[in-house]
């Protein structure tokens, strides 16, 4: 059964645009992996020049800040192959998410989040979106579904 959706989902991404199959399938395979490298302290991390531990990683925000942009795109990504237009709205919200949990959690190991930032995350999300939800491409992948929503 699981086998089965994963050997479709990963057919499906033969019909998409040249560009969005490649982002996809890196985010289906690699984010899952990077995902399982960051819960299991398997390998030390390096956030702003400074070695973390597994530990001071997950007791700041980073690993927080890390785990959401990485489920972000997995779900996505599987989604997107999956057909299922509402997915494009976690890869549109996966450039801001991190800086929303910066802001809510501050973290040890990271600069501040500036105006700089979050306008440089705001503008690749709509980058994101003009992508996912405009392209005639895109639109015709995910089918009647996809179009207008």
């Amino acid at each position: 059964m699981i086998t089965e959706c994963i050997a479709t989902c990963w057919k499906n991404t033969k019909g998409m645009p040249f560009i969005l199959r490649s982002l996809v399938q890196g985010a289906m395979v690699v984010a899952p992996i990077f995902l399982l490298l960051l819960v299991f302290p398997l390998i030390e991390w390096e956030i702003n020049g400074h070695l973390v531990s597994h530990a001071s990683l997950w007791s700041s925000s980073e690993g927080v800040a890390i785990a959401s942009t990485l489920a972000l795109a997995a779900a996505g990504g599987w989604g997107l192959a999956a057909r299922n237009s509402r997915s494009r709205w976690l890869l549109v919200s996966l450039p801001i998410v991190p800086y929303i949990v910066l802001a809510l959690f501050p973290g040890t190991f990271s600069d501040p989040v500036d105006f700089a930032d979050i306008a440089s995350a705001v503008l690749t999300a709509a980058v994101f979106y003009c992508c996912l939800f405009r392209l005639r491409v895109v639109r015709a992948y995910l089918g009647a579904d996809g179009v207008g929503t």
